[in-house]
């Protein structure tokens, strides 16, 4: 008969078999952009670069130590975007001197907007620029 820690082990081992693409609920795309990062609240800030970006988040590439959990306000500048949108995000996961995966948090509707543009736009393209 199993015991209670294994079936947990079971259970945790399970859930990290789910690949991240299972995870999302927006379409993500590959999109450049020069951000400025700042944890939320604090006044130093680090360059960054948005790697790929959704309504849902965005990876972040970064040589900056950034641990799960942290709350970034995220300054994302691009013509694509029409200008520039701040973000409020949540790191969820992190890839030591590679970057982190942000969830974004109450996006403002300019912030939306502009997002929304930007998937739509390249989504025309021919799904030429989609990844999943």
């Amino acid at each position: 008969m199993s015991s209670d820690s294994e079936n947990r082990a079971k259970s945790d081992a399970e859930k990290q078999m789910i690949s991240d693409k299972d995870r999302r609920t927006s379409r993500r795309i590959p999109f450049e952009a020069s951000t400025r990062i700042a944890e939320y609240r604090i006044v130093s800030e680090d360059q960054a670069k948005v790697e790929n970006i959704s309504l849902g988040g965005a990876f972040i590439r970064t040589e900056s130590d950034i641990k799960p959990g942290t709350l970034l306000s995220l300054f994302i500048k691009s013509d694509q975007l029409g200008g520039a949108i701040i973000v409020t995000a949540k790191v969820i996961w992190t890839e030591p001197g590679k970057g982190a995966g942000v969830h974004f948090l109450d996006l403002s509707d300019h912030a939306r907007s502009a997002i929304e543009k930007l998937i739509a736009y390249r989504t025309s393209m021919e799904g030429r620029f989609l990844i999943d």
